[in-house]
């Protein structure tokens, strides 16, 4: 991904960090934030990329986006762990409470845990953090655990040995070639488990949208019975702190649901989603994702390959 001088020398095989950017901000988005920021490594071309791209899905759903600078590859080795904590220490205060924190890799996740535990800020209650990569020993070594964007290794591989084994052959690659390989979906672990919000109802209304969108269709009526509160009452309360009304975040929290299953269950038919999901049938299925996407079932899936 990075480049001397700044220009590709040669094809390469990526992440897709823009898709990576985009899967940030839809998770952290689920746990009813308003408030994101972005742990940001200015000498990565990769940390740019998954930035611009988390910054404007922040701003698209009208939240407010903030941004931490870490150029810790600059720092001397000796001294790289106080100096990014020192980087880092007033910009983690001074972010309002709940914010959710996508970090440009786990290493970023990490780091920001430590730091957030050493100022005593409630991770995931007051600022859940997400990391890219899902390396197994950074995401484990972290209290709590950290959630991550999976690294499609084995893709990447896959595709750059058929970019190689091309070249061989004698066709001729323009050096600025770059295949983009979509990450799967996040791993979600402790660290963006649930998050606090100022109305410990709609708080609670979202936990179980999101715990029972998993396996059944939530309704606002049942919603409203399980949080103890009128239909009225629960809209309000929604507005005030989401923005936005119970059926709207019901419906975006199930069609990430559905979006996340066409990309990662190929085998899976849309008879069968459309069952997991709580809805009447496939044709049910292809309307309900047109209309929130702008896309077909087929097109996100072959998008996805």
């Amino acid at each position: 991904m990075e480049c001397p001088g700044g220009k590709p020398d040669f094809p390469r095989v990526t992440i897709d960090n823009e898709e990576v950017g985009r899967l940030g901000i839809a998770h952290l988005s689920a746990l009813g934030l308003q408030d994101f920021a972005y742990v940001h490594e200015s000498t990565r071309a990769y940390s740019r990329e998954r930035l611009d791209a988390f910054r404007s899905g922040v701003l698209g759903a009208g939240g407010l986006f903030h941004q931490i600078d870490v150029p810790a590859s600059s720092f001397p080795e000796a001294k790289r762990p106080s100096m990014i904590e020192d980087c880092m220490r007033e910009s983690l205060l001074a972010l309002p409470r709940p914010c959710g924190i996508m970090t440009k890799d786990d290493i970023a996740g990490v780091w920001t845990l430590r730091l957030l535990r050493k100022l005593r800020i409630d991770c995931p209650g007051e600022m859940p953090v997400l990391g890219v990569t899902d390396d197994i020993v950074f995401c484990h070594m972290t209290d709590p655990p950290l959630s991550s964007i999976p690294y499609p290794g084995r893709k990447i591989g896959m595709m750059a040995a058929e970019l190689l084994q091309r070249m061989m052959l004698g066709e001729e690659i323009p050096t600025d070639h770059r295949v983009q390989i979509l990450p799967p979906s996040v791993i979600a672990r402790e660290s963006t488990r649930f998050v606090t919000l100022p109305d410990s109802l709609v708080t609670r209304a979202l936990e179980i949208i999101r715990r029972e969108s998993q396996s059944r269709l939530v309704s606002v009526s049942g919603l409203c019975r399980e949080v103890g509160v009128s239909r009225e009452s629960l809209r309000q309360r929604f507005h005030a702190t989401l923005g936005h009304s119970p059926k709207q975040e019901i419906e975006r929290i199930r069609c990430l649901r559905v979006m996340d299953l066409l990309r990662n269950e190929a085998d899976k038919t849309l008879e069968e989603i459309a069952e997991i999901c709580g809805f009447c049938g496939a044709d049910e299925i292809c309307r309900f994702i047109k209309r929130h996407t702008g896309k077909t079932p087929g097109q996100i899936r072959r998008g996805n390959r």
